[in-house]
């Protein structure tokens, strides 16, 4: 993540959540159940930028965890 000045946070609506950037953060969160179904509580939207810019990676991490 890079430093914004303004605006710029990752939102969790349903665990009244936000993520503000700060440059050298990392935020990692599990998407699925071990059921392979998706969890609703990870629903996230991101913030536009009001002051500055964001700069952030995006990475799909698969593990090898049996679905049951």
């Amino acid at each position: 993540m890079s430093d914004v000045a303004q605006g710029g946070a990752t939102v969790f609506p349903l665990l009244n959540l936000a993520l503000r950037p700060e440059k050298g953060s990392a935020a990692f969160w599990m998407n699925l159940h071990s059921s392979g179904s998706g969890n609703y509580l990870t629903r996230h939207a991101a913030c536009p930028v009001l002051q500055g810019s964001k700069w952030g990676e995006y990475m799909d991490i698969l593990l090898d965890i049996p679905i049951t």
